[in-house]
């Protein structure tokens, strides 16, 4: 899943479109959400996204769009969190290429998705994006360290 702007980029849109990306707006209705995955995404198969909505600047790990969240609990896998170091100095924003600069990749442990007998609540999906985003800080300062 990306940001439908991003496909409106030269080279950039039909180079993640030909990696199997797809557009959503942000802030798009859930229906439109759940209609992409349902078309697009296999039960099983893995699924990218930046639950911060943009790219990392500073220390700390901005509080989350619950947009991860509702999809985890929409496909029910677990979400992987990967911490990128070094990305903001290879490709800082407003770059319009990246430079060959060393990055590091550090992969934590799963996190289960909100659960619950019916819809999952709000306060649920809250919570859990909170616990993603935790545990994303820790493997993006470890990152940073490599």
């Amino acid at each position: 899943m990306a940001k439908d702007s991003l496909f409106r980029v030269p080279l950039l849109g039909p180079l993640i479109a030909h990696l199997g990306a797809f557009p959503i707006r942000r802030g798009a209705a859930r229906p439109r959400v759940d209609g992409a995955l349902r078309s697009r995404v296999a039960p099983g198969s893995p699924l990218v996204l930046f639950p911060e909505g943009t790219r990392k600047e500073g220390l700390a790990v901005a509080p989350l769009h619950d947009g991860a969240m509702f999809v985890a609990a929409r496909t029910a896998p677990r979400l992987v969190p990967v911490g990128i170091g070094g990305s903001d100095r290879a490709m800082p924003k407003g770059a319009k290429l990246p430079r060959p600069l060393k990055i590091t990749i550090v992969v934590g442990a799963p996190i289960d998705p909100p659960s619950s007998e019916g819809r999952v609540t709000r306060s649920a999906l809250s919570a859990k994006s909170e616990e993603l985003r935790a545990a994303l800080e820790k493997v993006y300062l470890q990152s940073l360290r490599g």
